[in-house]
């Protein structure tokens, strides 16, 4: 999907939904908090054209399209709103807090850098930690590292268990850079 954009890179691509004529795809990234409304071709061979790129707010995890296709509906889990958008300029119509953030401060900033793939935290745009270890958890895939093949771990439960990853080569999280 990034290639829509050149360099305009995006990150955990999250959800996806089709307006009731089908003819536009509404896609979320909730590594780089973005959104792109694209075209559906249906010319015997279907195919998406990049129509337009949208900033979400924070870590957005569903969209819902009205039946009537001119409004559609963003969660941004992290923000804990639900936005209404309309479908046609992309402009909010308004906003709904739907919880509150049960923590501390701290806590929610942590939560953020570790869903954002968008700098300081990735210079790139390319991965998040969420990327491989999506809610905390395993993404079921084994990769190549040079130190040999590596299965993703989940993080419940190891904040104070030291060292840390699969060679045991980092004393803290941080050494992840």
């Amino acid at each position: 999907m990034d290639s829509f954009r050149g360099v305009y890179v995006v990150a955990n691509p999250w959800e996806v939904a089709v307006s009731p004529d089908g003819k536009f795809l509404y896609v979320l990234f909730s590594g780089t908090n973005d959104m792109f409304v694209c075209n559906v071709i249906d010319d015997d061979y279907i195919e998406l054209e990049y129509a337009k790129v949208r900033r979400t707010g924070w870590n957005p995890r569903a969209v819902r399209v009205a039946a009537d296709g001119k409004t559609f509906y963003l969660y941004n889990a992290l923000d804990f709103t639900v936005e209404a958008v309309s479908s046609e300029s992309l402009q909010t119509l308004g906003t709904v807090t739907v919880c509150s953030w049960p923590g501390t401060p701290e806590e929610l900033l942590g939560k953020k850098l570790f869903y954002t793939a968008n700098p300081p935290m990735s210079q790139q745009r390319w991965i998040s930690c969420s990327s491989c270890h999506p809610d905390g958890d395993a993404d079921g895939r084994t990769w190549q590292q040079p130190e040999g093949l590596r299965s993703t771990q989940p993080l419940f439960g190891l904040k104070e268990t030291h060292p840390i990853h699969w060679s045991a080569d980092r004393d803290e999280v941080q050494d992840f850079e």
